[in-house]
């Protein structure tokens, strides 16, 4: 069964009319034990249909596991959007809902190569010299994900040295209890940091630099 309809398509097809150079993304499934890896599979496959410049490769973790290893994936489903070498932009859990219009706007973004960060914001986010990992646990019915989501991707576009998750608690409850999650967006950074809720981009990113630098 289809995911999208042909309105949906439609729309689609024209938002990613904007995208100049071809964007790569990585989806890793598991043929068995995964809820939602089919149905992540088939959005994404036709996702790729309604544009030529998104190139989307499919692996599986187990059968393909030498030749996915250094993309460090250990949830599944898994979509990488990737910046050159870099593979730091990802989504953990099947992005749907309000998070299909992040993944969107990643491909965009990535495919223009203009990051719609303030450059008060991008002054800030390259201060970080290190490796910095930010996980945003987001819930399906959570609007204000989205939001958060997208804020800790461009900052993972903007340097190499971040890597941000997006990931969806309904499939991965483990990882909500792990974090002691109470409310959404709820976003960690290195592990044993976290800031609920809500912020604007800029006071976001200080808030992370508060925490590492």
């Amino acid at each position: 069964m289809a995911v999208f309809n042909e309105q949906q398509k439609k729309e689609i097809a024209e938002s990613l009319a904007v995208v100049k150079k071809t964007v790569k993304i990585t989806c890793v499934t598991r043929g068995t034990d995964c809820r939602y890896c089919s149905l992540t599979k088939e959005m994404l496959s036709e996702l790729a249909v309604l544009s030529p410049n998104v190139d989307i490769n499919f692996y599986d973790l187990v059968e393909d596991q030498e030749r996915i290893k250094d993309l460090k994936i250990d949830k599944v489903p898994a979509v990488i959007l990737h910046r050159g070498n870099n593979s730091n932009i990802r989504f953990f859990g099947v992005p749907a809902g309000y998070e299909f219009q992040t993944l969107l706007e990643d491909i965009i973004i990535l495919g223009n190569n203009n990051s719609p960060l303030s450059l008060e914001t991008i002054l800030e986010i390259n201060k970080i010299r290190t490796p910095l990992h930010i996980e945003v646990i987001a819930s399906p019915d959570c609007p204000y994900c989205p939001a958060v989501v997208g804020a800790v991707h461009k900052f993972a576009m903007a340097n190499v040295n971040i890597t941000s998750d997006m990931i969806e608690i309904s499939e991965f409850p483990d990882v909500g209890k792990k974090y002691e999650v109470k409310g959404f967006p709820h976003t960690v950074i290195n592990g044993n940091h976290s800031v609920t809720g809500m912020l604007p981009e800029l006071e976001l990113a200080k808030k992370i630099n508060g925490f590492v630098l």
